[in-house]
């Protein structure tokens, strides 16, 4: 009576939840006073400490990993218990996330010393007896098992009613208008309206207990802890007096509450306040663990046509219980009324879920424990669940999609924990007690206790192998609309490589931690493994379905690859083929039959695969060449798993294999209705071991592996067949392209066959690989690398080689050597081609040129139809004619069948029709095939042959290189000639009067403020030495360079000649007598164009008037660029006269002085400087000297007087202003020059890599913690507005900062680095990214990703974020060349330059 009175105010309470505040709805549920709550509330409200952070981290929302505390990717440190004292030297990364909690405090994942101070305490403050003992908090606990049980019991009663269900029978109903439904549904409408109405008060009684966990735990430790210990105390159910918790029973019926009740909110909500109880979260890891198969829903979406074509949808559970609802249904979709239902089957799963396996990265560990306490296979069941689970849904949407990222992720969450593999590992010795020494030290018989105990009993070997189905699909239909078969087929394609990928990942991880892949204990597990799934995979392949989607679906075995990958592994050591067999025969526990047609089977599912995705051309999910690709580290693609199991098929069963190979294509290629190329897939599991060897390299390394090298060493050849030098983003291009996506492990397989030139820092071949050696299978997938090839082959007149190749030829001429890359796979599988006495490949290719060659061999279609069938199918012919040879199989069929194509080659060349290129390839044919022995020609011959080649390329080289420098010392040599003569476009004489214009550019700059070099600036015309002056000397007519106008980069004009940007064009001064304004009228309005709007402004101010001074402009202008290039002559004289500088600087000189004519005041008169600084005292007397009054004498005189004792120095410079030649032979180091421009830069250089470091490790231990410099960063809040995009460095004032609005949005045009350089920069900056050394070179608003990043390992590659602690950075050091390229386009401003040799690639947007 008591419980029902309890259950009634309950039900009150939920009703009236919205007229009650939160202390008086407290006071109601509990029954207390108001005092006894305030007391309690004020006794507690500071009381205890937390040991777990659980801070929730939002959307937009920054925080903290640290990889050297904790090796867990998943980990999260939230901001506030982040301290950066903890992590001194380790590798911190700033991260952006959409959901989690920080973990701090969790032992599990930190040692206590990274624990922030607050989270230190491993137990809560406060006496544990006074909770239990305390009147109040009983009747708390007494309300929430009294309120629990009530939802639950309410639930139970409503579980089968998704929350829209009844409500779409009644309308159904009605518009089916049955007699008999109608009376079935009326008959027992008031029991439907009571299952409304109790939905309604789970929904109420749902919302009142959160709402009170919500008030009572916020910022409470005590009421958190007490709650947290209500919910997972366990009791007998009184329904099957199981024991079980409010916890349990809570999540059992998640699924329903969130589908049925369409709840929002749920008990996850609270897990951060209930984990200060860690038990608790240890016990809610067990809890999912166990009830795992009630976290997921079986649902039938059913779509119903009636007789009237009126279009329903309904949607209930699989399994229903209540009777009344099932008889219902039943009947409803029987009605006659009906005239087609279609029904898809989805898995849903409750809220509860996603949020649970945030915390499931103990959870191997509770399920060791578990299974320890128990002994029972039913602690394992989560892997059988989800495997059941696979077999019920088609997995081409994207809600499985999702079901299989989740649970995916959550099995790779728990494979993380370095504990929790320890303890899987150690859990083979306490199974195997006193026979640990039998696993670890021989190989285990299939037969034997201990391999038995091991395949039923190992957590290893059960996440392994029950993970995913070794059955196919079971029956249901699979209906769809053809136009979405496309987005079925992607789907599809997502959902495998996600399941493989976490395999493999699982796999090495695991094997790795039990021993090396040679020793004993892992040969162990991957025979147990390879046993179970030998013994489980389904048997069967179907061909009875229409359509491609359908036959991929139905045939579906998602453990295939998975054994594939095992199976590789397990068989990549073995060198004879029969071995191989009888090892896999042996451990199988099998007959040779029943092994043969589980392996058949696998063969075809993996040729069908192989035949439907490579006839799709946009499945590059298949082949692994899209981005999603990246998210997946150390992984092969689908393609070339399915590729290496055909390789090992032919291994394992020689010539009956190859057999197997070729029907099974054959029948599914006639099946199908489609045209396929066999003889390529069978010369690329005989000519290639890419796909094997990046189907099991991520797994077993390849750094002893002598086959594995083989194979790489081929493909390396091949591509450096097509050039000498590789840049090492073409090299990582070029293995992309090929499928190869590695990236752990990409400097050491770029490293087994290249090596770093060290004159131009580029990839070449190593010396002892450096062979004649082409694979066209390799090229054939590079259209690039092929192109490439075969210009060369047809230069060189080599078609022999473009036919066939060279390498498969080499390999076996030199076998059983250093120089072959034969492995022993290929090595057998050739073999066995050869042996093969069927040869249906080689008789059909026959079968076609013989029915093309009876058509009519004279006509010129017919000949180009037999030039395809032969060069299409050249690789696998040559493969067939070498292998009979070589293994002196004396093959009769192969003989016999290559003489008839050899004698219609022979007929063919006699056709008076062909021309010289078919006669040519019908010539080459014919030579392949006269039977004459493979090349003896021994290694030293072949070596000295080469030495020859290379000495004589060497020698055309040497005569080139002289050649290019003694036109480049010509190129030089022109700007000391006149060119005033003639127009440099039309190439027509000047007329008398015509002036010659010259294109000049005018850059501004601060960086003299960086640098330094100048002890005092001039006042108040500073701006005098913010202008940059560079020119080519080519002299136009005006008209001619206005028709040859156009934009390049920011405004600016290029050159016509050279392609160097301008932005002002200044007339020959010798031309000019007076100087009037449409002289430069032209120039002026270029120069404006190309300002930054900051600099126009400055020009507006100052000359914005009605009558424009021209005289006042150019004064100003003038002088800036006399200014500039009297200090190019001072830091770099040398340069200065080779490009004859003086003759332009001489024009300058003149042009200001007709300008003295006009204006009294200038700007160089102006100037107040220092008396030490040469720079101004040269100009000022400049200015006097040759501007004023063109005293020469005078003008030497004080030039020697200025840069005594240095008289030398005085007399060139004197030379350079006043004459046309110079005839001091220049040797800069014998002057000492006021601003060498080798010392400015050397000091930049210097104050860059004190600043940068030269390890990427120190670099990051320097900078990644520290804050962004801008005054109002918003990054530093909790909240932002935008995607932090990461920090940058400037590296002309080192300043740090955000990309773009760090964190705030801004109304402004231009992110932060856009906004930094043009106020601090004049608009021009490079630009370091924190995280990845990526370099930005910007000329504002554009700006390019430059190709090198600052930091590099050994192959150039860049270093990028991972998991790793700081120290595996030590690798990528800083790079030397990039340092100088930096400095030289800062100091000599080449930002425009850089931009122009990259145009396709600049970009203008926000940043």
């Amino acid at each position: 009576m008591y419980i029902e009175k309890q259950e009634d105010l309950i039900l009150k309470c939920s009703k009236e939840i919205d007229n009650l505040n939160d202390e008086l709805l407290i006071q109601n549920v509990i029954n207390i006073t108001q005092e006894e709550y305030m007391e309690i509330q004020k006794k507690n409200k500071d009381n205890g400490q937390k040991t777990f952070c659980g801070n929730p981290i939002l959307d937009l929302q920054l925080f903290y990993q640290c990889f050297d505390c904790s090796q867990d990717t998943s980990h999260i440190i939230c901001k506030e218990c982040f301290v950066p004292q903890n992590h001194k030297n380790h590798n911190v990364q700033i991260q952006v996330s959409s959901q989690g909690f920080c973990d701090c405090g969790d032992t599990q994942m930190f040692n206590k010393k990274q624990i922030c101070p607050k989270h230190y305490q491993i137990d809560l403050k406060f006496d544990k007896e006074l909770i239990e003992n305390n009147i109040i908090f009983n009747k708390y606990e007494e309300f929430l098992m009294t309120a629990f049980r009530l939802l639950l019991k309410k639930m139970e009663y409503v579980k089968d009613y998704p929350y829209d269900l009844l409500e779409n029978i009644q309308v159904i109903i009605q518009n089916l208008k049955e007699d008999s439904l109608e009376r079935y549904f009326n008959s027992h409408k008031i029991y439907f309206m009571t299952i409304i109405e109790s939905i309604n008060e789970t929904k109420l009684i749902h919302n009142l207990i959160f709402k009170c966990l919500e008030i009572i735990t916020n910022d409470n430790i005590v009421w958190s802890y007490l709650t947290g210990k209500v919910l997972s105390q366990e009791f007998k159910n009184s329904f099957n007096q199981n024991t079980t918790s409010l916890l349990e029973q809570y999540i059992q019926y998640n699924t329903y509450l969130a589908k049925s009740i369409q709840l929002e909110k749920d008990i996850s909500k609270f897990y951060p306040f209930l984990f200060q109880n860690d038990e608790f979260r240890t016990y809610l890891q067990r809890t999912v663990i166990k009830n795992f198969k009630n976290l997921h829903l079986v649902v039938h979406k059913y779509q119903i046509l009636t007789q009237e074509n009126q279009e329903f949808k309904l949607k209930i559970y699989q399994k229903i219980n209540d009777q009344r609802l099932a008889t219902l249904i039943q009947k409803l979709l029987t009605c006659s009324q009906i005239k087609k239902i279609t029904c898809r089957k989805q898995i849903i799963q409750g809220n509860i879920v996603q949020e649970s396996y945030l915390f499931m990265q103990r959870s191997y560990i509770e399920v060791l424990r578990m299974y320890k306490n128990t002994q029972s296979l039913e602690c394992y069941s989560l892997f059988n669940v989800f495997s059941d689970i696979l077999q019920e849904i088609p997995l081409i949407n994207r809600n499985s999609l999702l079901l299989c990222r989740n649970y995916n992720y959550v099995i790779d969450l728990m494979a993380r924990s370095q504990q929790a593999i320890k303890g899987i590992v150690d859990q083979i010795d306490e199974i195997l007690q006193q026979d640990t020494s039998s696993f670890k030290f021989q190989i285990l018989n299939s037969s034997s206790l201990e391999f038995q105990k091991l395949l039923n009993e190992s957590l290893l070997v059960y996440s392994l192998t029950r993970r995913n189905p070794c059955q196919q699909m079971r029956n249901f239909k699979l209906e769809y609309k053809s136009e979405k078969e496309e987005k079925f087929f992607k789907y599809l394609l997502i959902i495998s490589i996600t399941n493989l990928a976490f395999f493999r990942s699982d796999f090495k991880s695991m094997i790795m931690a039990v021993g090396d892949i040679q020793s004993y204990g892992v040969q162990n597990i991957l025979r147990i493994i390879l046993h179970y799934y030998l013994k489980n995979l389904v048997p069967t392949f179907n061909l009875d379905y229409q359509s491609p989607l359908k036959l991929i679906v139905f045939n579906l075995v998602v453990s295939d690859r998975n054994f594939i990958t095992v199976l590789c592994t397990y068989l990549i050591k073995f060198t004879n083929s029969q071995e191989a067999y009888n090892s896999i025969l042996t451990l199988s526990g099998l007959e040779s039959l029943e092994l043969k047609l589980i392996l058949q089977n696998i063969l075809k599912r993996a040729i069908l695969n192989y035949i439907i995705f490579s006839q799709r051309g946009n499945y590059k999910f298949y082949r692994g060449q899209q981005s999603y690709w990246k998210i997946l580290n150390n992984e092969a693609s689908l393609q070339q798993v399915d590729i290496a199991y055909i390789q090992i098929y032919a291994f394992l069963f020689k010539d009956v294999g190859i057999n197997d190979i070729i029907q099974c294509f054959n029948e599914i290629v006639q099946y199908l209705g489609i045209q396929a190329n066999l003889t390529f897939l069978i010369c690329k599991i005989a000519q290639t071991d890419y796909d094997l060897i990046s189907c099991t390299e991520s797994i077993i390394g390849y750094d002893q592996n002598e086959q594995f090298l083989k194979g790489l060493a081929k493909l390396f050849q091949t591509i450096f067949y097509s050039q000498t030098f590789f840049q090492q983003d073409e090299m990582k291009r070029i293995l992309k392209e090929l499928s190869y996506q590695n990236q752990n492990d990409l400097e050491t397989i770029i490293l087994s066959s290249c090596e770093i030139n060290q004159d131009n820092g580029q990839l070449q071949l190593k010396k002892e690989l450096q062979f004649y050696i082409y694979e066209p299978m390799y090229a054939l997938q590079n259209n690039r690398i092929k192109e490439k090839i075969n210009d060369q082959l047809q230069m060189k007149n080599d078609k022999f080689a473009e036919l066939f190749g060279s390498s498969l030829e080499y390999e076996l001429q030199y076998y059983k050597t250093t120089q072959s890359t034969l492995t022993n796979i290929r090595f057998e599988i050739i073999n066995s081609i050869s042996q093969d006495q069927n040869q249906y490949l080689l008789k059909t290719i026959l079968k076609d040129l013989q029915n093309n060659f009876q058509l009519n061999n004279e006509c010129q279609q017919n000949v180009d139809q037999s030039i395809k069938i032969l060069q299409e199918n050249a690789i696998y012919i040559n493969l067939l004619y070498l292998s009979n040879l070589f293994f002196k199989s004396n093959n009769s069929i192969i003989q016999e069948n290559l003489d008839k194509i050899l004698h219609y080659c022979q007929t063919l060349i006699l056709n008076q029709n062909l021309n010289n290129t078919q006669k040519l390839f019908f010539q080459v044919y014919c030579q392949r095939f006269q039977k004459q022995k493979l090349d003896q020609q021994s290694n030293e011959q072949v070596q000295q042959s080469q030495s020859k080649k290379n000495h004589k390329y060497k020698q055309e080289l040497k005569q080139k290189f002289n050649q290019m420098k003694e036109n480049f010392n010509n190129k030089n040599n022109l700007f000391t000639k006149d060119f005033d003569e003639i127009c440099l476009l039309c190439k027509l004489a000047f007329e008398q009067k015509e002036l010659q214009y010259q294109p000049i550019l005018i850059q501004y700059s601060n960086i003299h403020e960086h640098l330094r070099f100048m002890q005092t600036y001039p006042t108040p015309y500073t701006n005098i030495m913010c202008t940059h002056i560079s020119n080519c000397n080519h002299i136009f007519h005006i008209e001619c360079l206005q028709k040859q106008m156009f934009v390049s980069i920011q405004s600016y004009q290029k050159c016509p000649c050279c392609y160097s940007p301008y932005n002002f064009i200044l007339p020959n001064p010798y031309q000019i007598k007076n100087i009037e304004i449409k002289q430069f009228e032209y120039a002026v309005e270029t120069f404006i164009e190309s300002l930054s709007p900051q600099n126009q402004s400055i020009v507006e101010k100052n000359y914005q008037k009605k009558d424009f001074d021209i005289c006042l402009f150019l004064d100003e202008i003038l002088s800036q660029i006399l200014c500039n290039l009297i200090f190019q002559l001072l830091s770099d004289l040398k340069t200065f006269l080779e490009k004859s500088q003086h003759h332009f600087l001489q024009k300058i000189i003149y042009m200001l002085r007709l300008l003295n004519q006009y204006q009294d005041d200038k700007i160089v008169d102006l100037i107040k400087i220092d008396e030490k600084e040469t720079l101004f005292k040269i100009l000022k007397t400049v200015q006097i000297h040759l501007i004023k009054e063109y005293n020469l004498y005078q003008f030497e005189q004080n030039l020697l007087i200025l840069l005594n004792p240095q008289f030398e120095l005085a007399k060139v410079l004197f030379q350079v202003f006043t004459q046309k030649q110079t005839t001091y032979q220049i040797n800069q180091k014998q002057f000492l020059l006021p601003y060498d421009i080798q010392k400015i830069k050397e000091t930049f250089k210097s104050q860059m890599l004190n600043f940068l470091t030269k390890q990427f490790s120190s670099f990051l231990d320097k900078h990644c913690l520290s804050p962004c410099q801008k005054k109002k960063c918003q990054i530093t809040k909790i909240y932002l507005q935008v995607e932090f995009k990461g920090y940058y460095i400037c590296l002309i004032c080192f300043k740090k900062m955000c990309s773009e609005y760090c964190g705030e949005l801004n109304k402004k045009l231009q992110g932060n680095l856009q906004r930094h350089c043009i106020k601090k920069h004049q608009g021009k900056s490079i630009y370091l990214k924190v995280e990845n050394a990526q370099l930005i070179l910007m000329h504002s608003p554009a700006y390019i990703f430059m190709s090198n990043s600052l930091f590099q390992d050994r192959i150039g590659d860049s270093p990028i974020k991972r998991p790793q602690p700081l120290v595996y950075y030590d690798k990528f050091q800083i790079n030397m060349k990039i340092v100088d390229s930096i400095v030289d386009i800062i100091i000599e401003e080449k930002y425009l330059n850089r931009l122009n040799t990259d145009q396709k690639n600049i970009q203008t947007k926000e940043i």
